[in-house]
């Protein structure tokens, strides 16, 4: 049927965006749908050096799809997407106090840098083939392309003078096919699903490093200028399959598997003493190349090949209770650490492995009203990856075996035919088996406790078909690190977030003017740290402060 949609909103910051929607049958057998978005405001980050507030955006896209009903059995998805998104830079805060006093808060930049920008761009087309072989048996066909382009210069150090400044390009194509064959049989006691994928990568990226070494507030001595080249490729295939069984009407049974290949290849030259900027391969004096990385003992071809399997049970206490429990395991295949300016640097690392045993019940309670899961879990990490800041100014990758466990509650809940609740509350712990000096004892973005509550209340106006709806909703993270070396100034401390929405719906509910807020009591935490204390400073980047919109909803 003919459809369409709108969202205007307009908030804090002279942020605004508008969102519309358009279903247009075609035919009989042919459907059209599109979408497109704008946003667009100013930054948040007000820039003292510079005297203008930093961190804006320009964004925009948009998606077009047609489905085919080719035959009663076979239908056919053909989608395209493209989003862009611009911005005068990512600048965050150094609080290490090390070249200056910190900053009085996490929203006031010092950064000289006059043509920081970043731009983010992707597209791709996606064409999905749904065929009903029979009533017990469906295949399916999802062939995807897409391309990833991004491009931005910035301080990555919050100086007047930049100790540190950025210039990147990544530009990367990828290519994947999935067919997957799910069913029934048995009467539909056996249900499975199996299917092969692949998956081809093609990446190039330029990597150029301007490192000026502080030396007191007055002086900054320069390094030549690095720039690095890499063309990466990455091929993967994997099968896999998974039956759920009912042994009996009470008890069904999980079995799972997937085998994987990965296979991967590096290029990659590296320049030093070229004009700091956008520069092509060939400009400044030599570096290092990926022969002189043969030389060294460096693969720069890997592969790897795993075999990742799933078994579980499910009871039925009851038709509101079920219980469960299962034993997972995963892979992430290895690679390089490139991010380097000296080839003795250049580490090859394993893949990453875990097993996860998971055990819950899922509950359903006065009469259909409210739900209640409950679930606790054990996940044992071996080469557990993660990536790192050096002291010298490099990026590095740190494996190490870890293991993680802990528990998870959430319930939702109709109290009257008014007031709907929810809840959530998530406990969990986390370390590493082995010590390692380039790491601190704790694992990063891991915090002990946390909890969500929530309410909406929507009252119904006498006899006009509008209503008034009210939400409201609290998220309390604990304490925990952003960066892997532990680094104080990377501690978030306790987050506490409030948000609230007030709405209006218009008869028939399709319409609605709404007021919101985003961490309304506008609550300040480090969210990303990057530990440069080698090179006399820690960035920082802020979460989002207190936003405020109001808005408009609605569809015909």
């Amino acid at each position: 049927e003919f459809a369409a949609g709108a969202e205007l909103m307009f908030g804090e910051f002279d942020r605004w965006s508008a969102k519309g929607s358009l279903n247009v049958p075609i035919s009989d057998t042919l459907f059209a749908r599109f979408n497109a978005v704008v946003e667009q405001g100013d930054g948040y980050t007000n820039n003292i050096v510079l005297n203008r507030d930093v961190n804006d955006r320009d964004n925009g896209g948009f998606r077009a799809a047609l489905r085919w009903l080719a035959s009663d059995a076979v239908t056919v998805d053909l989608s395209y997407d493209y989003y862009n998104a611009e911005s005068d830079g990512i600048l965050g805060v150094d609080l290490a106090g090390r070249t200056r006093p910190p900053p009085a808060n996490l929203y006031i930049s010092n950064s000289g840098d006059q043509d920081a920008f970043s731009i983010g761009r992707t597209d791709g087309t996606t064409l999905t083939v749904n065929w009903a072989i029979n009533d017990n048996m469906n295949l399916t066909s999802i062939t995807a392309f897409r391309n990833l382009y991004q491009k931005w210069a910035f301080d990555f150090t919050d100086q007047p003078v930049p100790i540190f400044k950025l210039w990147t390009v990544n530009d990367t194509d990828t290519l994947t096919q999935e067919v997957r064959l799910n069913g029934s049989a048995m009467d539909n006691r056996l249900n499975y699903v199996t299917g092969i994928f692949y998956y081809d990568e093609d990446s190039y990226s330029f990597i150029g490093d301007q490192i000026n070494l502080w030396i007191n507030s007055n002086v900054r001595v320069p390094l030549p200028f690095f720039s690095r080249f890499y063309d990466v490729n990455v091929e993967s295939i994997a099968a896999f399959a998974q039956v759920d069984f009912d042994l009996t009407d009470r008890w069904t049974l999980t079995v799972g598997g997937r085998y994987t290949e990965d296979d991967k290849s590096l290029d990659i030259q590296q320049f030093i003493g070229a004009p700091p900027g956008f520069v092509q391969p060939g400009q400044g004096g030599p570096g290092y190349n990926t022969a002189s990385l043969k030389a060294l003992g460096v693969p720069m071809d890997l592969s790897f090949s795993d075999f990742s399997g799933k078994i579980g049970v499910q009871y039925h206490f009851s038709d509101d209770v079920l219980g469960y429990a299962h034993i997972t395991q995963g892979f992430k295949s290895g690679g390089w650490s490139a991010r380097t300016n000296n080839p003795t640097q250049f580490v090859v690392f394993d893949p990453e492995t875990v097993d996860t045993l998971e055990a819950g019940m899922r509950t359903t309670i006065l009469g259909g009203r409210a739900r209640l899961n409950y679930a606790a879990f054990y996940s044992d990490y071996k080469d557990f990856f993660a990536t790192a800041t050096g002291q010298d100014g490099n990026f590095i990758v740190a494996t190490n075996d870890m293991e993680i466990y802990g528990f998870e509650f959430d319930a939702t809940a109709r109290m009257t035919d008014e007031i709907d609740v929810f809840a959530a509350l998530g406990w969990q712990e986390g370390k590493y088996k082995k010590p390692d000096p380039t790491v601190g004892a704790e694992p990063q973005r891991l915090p002990e406790w946390t909890v969500k509550l929530g309410s909406t209340w929507t009252h119904e106006l006498a006899r006009s078909g509008t209503a008034i709806r009210a939400s409201i909703d609290f998220n309390y993270i604990e304490d925990y690190f952003t960066n892997l070396q532990n680094t104080p100034e990377g501690r978030t401390g306790n987050i506490e977030l409030w948000n609230a929405q007030l709405a209006y719906e218009f008869s028939g509910r399709e319409h609605e003017v709404f007021i919101s807020c985003k961490n309304c009591f506008e609550e300040s935490y480090v969210a990303q740290s990057f530990d440069f204390r080698g090179i006399n400073f820690i960035e920082t980047y802020p979460n989002d402060p207190r936003t405020w919109l109001v808005g408009y909803r609605g569809h015909w």
